[in-house]
This record gives structure tokens, sequence and C-alpha cells, in this order.
């Protein structure tokens, strides 16, 4: 089985990436978190999928967000698609302590999350949940559960806008040290919109 591969990022999307492995050229799925400068030199945590005829290959940028993904793929009604954008939607420590508090309001956000998935993600991993939140997160900081990039996205969200859109907007800004209402403003003006 593929469990990781090594290459050089050729195209990068929201959402897929080319990458070159030596004389061969793979399309890769990957989370919306996920932003690698082009030409760049990057390691994958890989997990391959194959239905009858359509193979997808997912690539993640962590071991943890390949588990993380695995462990969602246990509750009923989740494909690998939309584990996909679970795994994407915010830091994987934050995302299992919004499932072990069973916070079903902030779940239904994410795209393609309905509040009986929301509930069954909570029954289902909310114990799971717990080993991430205890082993992954960094005991130092915290703010762990706060951190800007990720309420200004969840604000933009509320907003009405796109999470792909959101993502990419808030991570153009978030290597600045900004505030979360900085960011949402900046945010705003890239794409175009008023602060409602």
């Amino acid at each position: 089985m593929l469990a990781g591969i090594k290459g050089k990022v050729l195209l990068h999307e929201p959402g897929k990436l080319l990458l070159e492995v030596g004389p061969a050229v793979l399309e890769i799925a990957v989370p919306l978190s996920f932003h690698p400068s082009v030409h760049s030199e990057i390691k994958l945590f890989t997990s391959l999928f194959i239905r009858e005829e359509n193979m997808v290959l997912y690539g993640f940028a962590s071991e943890i967000e390949k588990l993380f993904f695995h462990q969602v793929l246990t509750v009923p009604g989740v494909g690998p698609k939309l584990a996909l954008s679970i795994v994407g939607f915010m830091p994987i420590p934050e995302m299992a302590f919004l499932i072990q508090s069973g916070n079903s309001k902030a779940l239904e956000k994410i795209p393609g999350v309905g509040k009986k998935l929301a509930q069954r993600l909570i029954g289902d991993l909310k114990e799971k949940a717990a080993k991430f939140v205890i082993e992954y997160s960094d005991k130092s900081d915290t703010q762990t559960f706060a951190k800007p990039e990720s309420q200004a996205i969840e604000i933009l969200v509320d907003l009405g806008l796109d999470q792909e859109k959101a993502w990419t907007a808030v991570k153009s800004f978030g290597s600045q040290n900004h505030s979360v209402d900085d960011l949402v403003n900046l945010s705003l003006k890239k794409l175009g919109e008023s602060p409602k």
C-alpha cells in the first residue's frame, strides 16, 4: 500500500495538486488547509481509494491528518470526499475538541455536514477525539482552540462566504499576526465583499 510520497509540486489549486515523482506526475486530493508552494519539494502521507473504475489518491501534510481522516471515515454516511473536507476545515486538535465537547452547531458549519451527521460524528468519535486533543495539541499554547485564522474563517462562513474562498483569503494574510477582526476585514476586501 502507498503510505507516503515525496515529490515536487507542479500545480496547486484548492483541494488538489499535481506532484512530480520521478518521471510520473500524480494528481492528489488534499485538504483545503494545505497550501504548498509551487516548485517546492514536499512529503505527503497518503491513502489510495479505488471505487469501481475511479482511483483517487488523498494526501496529507501530517500523519495526524491522515489518522483523523481514517477515523472520520468510520462514521456511517461519510465518504473520502467529505472526510477530506472535515479534515481541512480547521486544525485537527481544534476539530477534535469540537467533537469531544459536543459542539454540533460548529460542526454544522462544515460544508456537507448537517445536524444529523454532526450528531453522528459526536456520538461515534467523542471518545476517540479525546486522544487527538490530548496527544496532538500544543499544551504550552493556551489558545490552541482560539487561533485567529480559524476564528476568522468561521466568521466569514457565518457571513455566507464559501469555505474554500474563506480559507484562501485568510491564509493569504494568516502569517502576518493579524487580529481576528483584521483578518475578516482584509479577507472581505480581498474578495470584494463588505462587512455586514
